[in-house]
């Protein structure tokens, strides 16, 4: 259910950047696994679409790596992400992991 919620969001409303912080608030940790990977989805989702929005989110956010080295690397795997940006959040992955 926790899962359905995060991928509920890859519905379209991810595409309206006013609505990004609003969305990125709703993380939260969780240990089961399946959901991990849906918020990871959903953050590299986001990234496409507001990836400014996106990095600060990462850059302060107290999340478990667990999901958020996932969102990086569901991230630098897109087509649709600059090879700039990729390569800053792959340089922001040791950060993350403290």
């Amino acid at each position: 259910m926790r899962r359905w919620g995060y991928v509920l969001f890859l519905t379209g409303l991810q595409k309206d950047k006013s609505h990004t912080a609003d969305i990125l608030s709703l993380m939260k940790d969780d240990d089961a696994y399946y959901v991990q990977m849906g918020e990871a989805w959903l953050i590299a989702d986001l990234a496409v679409f507001n990836a400014d929005e996106v990095v600060r989110f990462l850059e302060t956010t107290g999340l478990k790596y667990n999901i958020t080295g996932k969102a990086v690397q569901k991230i630098c795997d897109s087509y649709r992400i600059s090879p700039e940006l990729k390569a800053y959040l792959k340089s922001l992955r040791g950060q993350l992991k403290k």
